[in-house]
């Protein structure tokens, strides 16, 4: 679950933010220190929650499935587990989970699910932008995701239609604002996409902190397979 919270003119706090390589860090430090790094709360065992927000400067509608979730910690229910939390944008009739073309979202916090047992709070030790490690899990929690609360929108999972293989995949899919986007195999409507973008996974300790802001923009950049670049900038708390 997450909470949502309004806030306007995101791009002059962003030319004060760090701006970091979008992508997950391999390295053996970064590891030590996604693994290591305090995750906030008051008290042993908690969390503090984890912000994130989309620009999309690209004149498309993006649909992609993003979330925070412990690359260590997956298996779910147990008294230890991090519960995922995820949210998605798609083509939303209602306009409200919808990233249309040359639009900003509002900021999203990632939080205790209100009345949830076992749940230490928001901030998970990955941010997955499109991931197949989280849509996976999304997968194999189907069930118990949706006794929660959540709404898995299915043609927002696997967007990305892969031409080498003619099988969907997790990515950032774009779509004219004419067009109905995805179906739940994209492979059947890949003549809808016009322009798409791997996911990026970003490691908490070793690029961003728990509290924090992180502002994912969406480029127009041809030297990119799919024809667009994913910049992020983390603004500390």
């Amino acid at each position: 679950m997450a909470r949502t919270i309004n806030r306007r003119c995101l791009e002059p706090c962003l030319a004060l933010a760090l701006l970091l390589a979008a992508g997950t860090v391999a390295c053996t430090p970064a590891a030590f220190f996604n693994v290591t790094t305090t995750l906030g709360g008051d008290r042993p065992g908690e969390r503090s929650d984890i912000s994130v927000a989309f620009i999309n400067n690209t004149p498309y509608r993006a649909v992609f499935t993003f979330g925070t979730y412990d690359p260590q910690n997956t298996a779910q229910n147990l008294p230890i587990s991090f519960p995922i939390k995820f949210q998605q944008f798609f083509v939303d009739p209602d306009g409200v989970d919808r990233l249309d073309g040359f639009s900003q979202s509002d900021v999203i916090t990632f939080t205790a699910s209100p009345g949830a047992a076992n749940d230490p709070g928001g901030c998970g030790r990955a941010m997955s932008i499109a991931g197949e490690r989280l849509v996976t899990l999304i997968e194999e929690n189907r069930r118990a995701l949706e006794e929660a609360g959540n709404t898995i929108h299915d043609q927002a999972l696997r967007p990305v239609c892969d031409t080498a293989t003619n099988q969907p995949r997790a990515g950032i899919a774009f779509f004219s604002e004419t067009s109905p986007g995805p179906q739940t195999n994209a492979c059947d409507s890949a003549a809808e996409m016009v322009a798409w973008a791997d996911a990026v996974v970003t490691l908490q300790g070793a690029q961003y902190q728990c509290d924090s802001l992180l502002v994912y923009a969406f480029e127009l950049d041809s030297s990119q397979p799919g024809g667009v670049r994913v910049d992020l900038t983390v603004i500390l708390p």
